[in-house]
């Protein structure tokens, strides 16, 4: 029995090592070498003896335990419960409890301890007595404490912090939310927790979508890795999308993963302003752009302006010596002709008349020393090709004339556009015929357009010239109309040669022109006429596929030029 009593841990070796106690040797030692403490009690909890170790865990005497009521040393809120589950006990209900209690000292204060009961019946079931084994606890209770106080301060500082956190479990459910993420995604917390990540994560629609799709949160259940997403979408409760950058972590227990978590920062309002500063930021350049733009219109006209004086200067000067010289050199021609009709009359008499032979003689030498039959054939085509110098200075009069005469025109009429290209298309008929241009027009309904028309029209007329001219043999030209925002636009494109890169910045100045033969006014004239117009003219063009003019018109005189669309500014 001594023996016996030493290995005795819990109640149920008590209360035999006590029955065999009572019956064999109620003096035996074993009873007090027990390693917890017992107290044999009434079966109302009534104590009649108790060891050393029952003693010391409530620091009373074995004399000043005797006959006190068991449970009357648990704490007040306790006693109701204990008194019902030992009154379970009695009826047979239960053969033992346990349970950890907070049991009164001398002193008065309460330690814990591990209370377990049992119950000793005779032969006919009735109770006879009750063991009470007790275990102080009051160690692991406080380590326990202090590890519950230790995990609500690091639970307070997760709350603390403005990042959300989230931790899953393997199976992907929500398992822990700090008050960041709570509110950030606009759930009650009791509300979150359980519920499966795809209900957060925007992308994924269904838990085995989830399992396929690889992701962070993914990597990190299945292989332990950490991950990240620099721009996300989370949903929050209502519905909403809020843009969010995270990180991802597993939990891992050596080699055992037991969920992961997520720590996520709101960047919606961040690339709200990085997309603020980006349209800024090409709103500036826009601007930019089109302050360039009007700082080489304004250069443009200063250049027009200049020049136009210039073009008015000089064709009135030029204009009279030259009417002079065209109108000489008619007469010359006139007098021309009839010397040479009196010199072959002479001809035909020296090669008939043999009395006059002798004087006749020294004509022929004459002839031959001024080579008479040569200026008969060169005389005529010097003529000619004078006649045709001076009709082209006199055209290049007439253009100057035109150009600086643009802004004299004040008749503005209400036209149709159509009907003005139209009537330029019949004109050039003869231009179209030359060559193997397959012609299309595309017209889209247009408003009637307040202008001048006889600028308009030579508008028309210089782009489809410069489109003929620019197509060597056989090619297409196109002409699109079209209307946006008050605003009408006529565009002829050619698949001729194209203009050159380095062309394309001056094709608007006057005097310059790609072709050796034309005097370059013709689409610094246009340019003139559409500023006239508050239009505008554009060209996209590639060397070697073709050029794209457009001219753009506002409806009325009223309005004002609008910035360009992304179209025009290509």
């Amino acid at each position: 029995m001594e023996t016996l009593a030493r290995e005795i841990t819990n109640a149920g070796e008590a209360h035999a090592c006590v029955s065999g106690w009572q019956r064999e040797n109620p003096s035996a030692a074993a009873f007090e070498n027990v390693a917890i403490g017992i107290a044999v009690c009434k079966p109302d909890g009534e104590i009649l003896q108790t060891n050393h170790q029952f003693c010391e865990i409530l620091g009373l005497s074995e004399e000043g335990l005797r006959g006190e009521l068991f449970q009357t040393r648990s704490a007040a809120d306790a006693t109701e419960k204990w008194l019902m589950v030992h009154q379970e006990l009695l009826t047979g209900e239960r053969d033992s409890y346990s349970f950890d209690e907070r049991l009164r000292r001398k002193s008065g204060q309460f330690t814990w301890t591990n209370v377990t009961a049992s119950l000793a019946r005779n032969d006919v079931g009735e109770p006879e007595f009750a063991v009470f084994a007790l275990e102080d606890i009051s160690e692991r209770k406080a380590m326990e404490s202090a590890i519950e106080r230790l995990g609500r301060h690091y639970e307070l500082m997760l709350h603390v912090i403005d990042e959300g956190i989230l931790v899953v479990d393997t199976e992907m459910r929500l398992t822990f939310a700090n008050q960041a993420s709570v509110k950030m995604l606009g759930w009650a917390n009791e509300e979150l927790l359980g519920r499966y990540w795809h209900e957060v994560n925007c992308p994924l629609t269904g838990t085995k979508g989830l399992m396929e799709k690889e992701g962070p949160i993914n990597r990190a259940l299945r292989e332990g890795v950490p991950g990240q997403e620099n721009d996300a979408f989370f949903r929050r409760q209502d519905g909403e999308r809020i843009r969010v950058e995270y990180t991802c972590s597993p939990l891992c227990d050596n080699a055992d993963i037991h969920g992961a978590v997520v720590v996520f920062r709101d960047i919606t309002q961040r690339k709200q302003y990085i997309e603020a500063l980006q349209n800024g930021r090409n709103h500036l350049k826009n601007v930019l752009v089109n302050v360039q733009k009007t700082q080489v219109q304004l250069s443009q006209s200063a250049k027009m302006t200049a020049v136009g004086r210039l073009a008015s200067g000089l064709a009135h000067e030029i204009n009279n010596p030259i009417s002079f010289v065209s109108s000489n050199l008619f007469s010359l021609e006139d007098y021309v002709r009839s010397l040479i009709a009196v010199v072959e009359a002479y001809e035909r008499v020296e090669s008939t008349d043999a009395s006059t032979r002798d004087a006749y003689q020294d004509i022929h030498s004459m002839k031959k020393q001024m080579d008479l039959d040569y200026l008969k054939h060169d005389l005529p085509q010097m003529l000619a090709e004078s006649k045709t110098g001076v009709a082209r200075v006199t055209n290049i009069v007439h253009e100057l004339r035109f150009f600086s005469q643009l802004g004299e025109e004040n008749e503005w009429q209400i036209v149709d556009v159509h009907k003005e290209l139209d009537s330029t298309l019949d004109a050039m008929l003869d231009e179209m015929r030359q060559k193997k241009a397959k012609f299309t027009k595309t017209y889209a309904p247009l408003p009637s357009v307040q202008c001048l028309p006889g600028q308009l029209d030579r508008v028309f007329l210089n782009l489809l010239l410069n489109a003929f001219q620019a197509i060597p043999d056989a090619g297409e030209i196109s002409i699109r109309t079209g209307k946006d925002r008050g605003f009408i636009w006529v565009e002829i494109t050619d698949t001729g040669v194209g203009i050159r890169p380095e062309d394309l910045p001056r094709i608007f100045e006057p005097f310059f022109s790609t072709k050796q033969e034309r005097l370059g006014l013709g689409l610094s004239i246009c340019y003139a006429i559409m500023q006239r117009h508050q239009g505008r003219i554009e060209v996209n063009s590639k060397f070697g596929v073709g050029t794209s003019f457009r001219i753009t018109l506002p409806q009325s005189q009223e309005m004002s030029i609008r910035p360009l669309s992304g179209h025009e500014k290509s």
